[in-house]
């Protein structure tokens, strides 16, 4: 029997496209951890006076894409990363790609919009950032 063996998060990238038709993707830079985006299936109570068993009967509604976050080591003069804050101030929608290396669904896309970015700097520490986008429509996973 064949051992299954995980993977390092290594060589994972999140890219933004560009918007443009023939959209292209750039790889956000420097990101370190990343979550999500999270998929919650949303139910709504069916239960009714004639329930089979006395018991409450549930029906799925829709699926929800959450929040993706992640940091980043912040370059605070870099094209690559003040576009997220000009997005965020415009309030523009964007494509995203998450790939994971070395498995089978490796790559989660996604649209969003970028909500939240809050640099840090600490005085023994790298200057560093945290970025939430929310994701809006449906995560496709390929």
């Amino acid at each position: 029997m064949a051992e299954t063996v995980g993977s390092t998060g290594f060589g994972t990238l999140l890219s933004a496209g560009d918007g443009t038709s023939s959209e292209t993707f750039t790889n956000i830079a420097e990101v370190r951890t990343i979550n999500g985006p999270g998929l919650n299936l949303e139910i709504v109570e069916a239960t009714h006076m004639e329930s089979p068993g006395n018991s409450r009967e549930y029906l799925p509604t829709f699926i929800e894409g959450g929040e993706v976050t992640f940091d980043v080591s912040f370059l605070p003069n870099t094209s690559a990363q003040t576009v997220i804050t000009t997005d965020l101030q415009a309030r523009t929608k964007r494509n995203f790609r998450l790939t994971f290396p070395n498995s089978a669904a490796n790559r989660w896309s996604f649209a969003g919009f970028y909500t939240g970015f809050t640099p840090s700097a600490e005085i023994d520490g790298m200057l560093s950032a945290s970025v939430t986008i929310k994701v809006t429509g449906a995560v496709t996973i390929s």
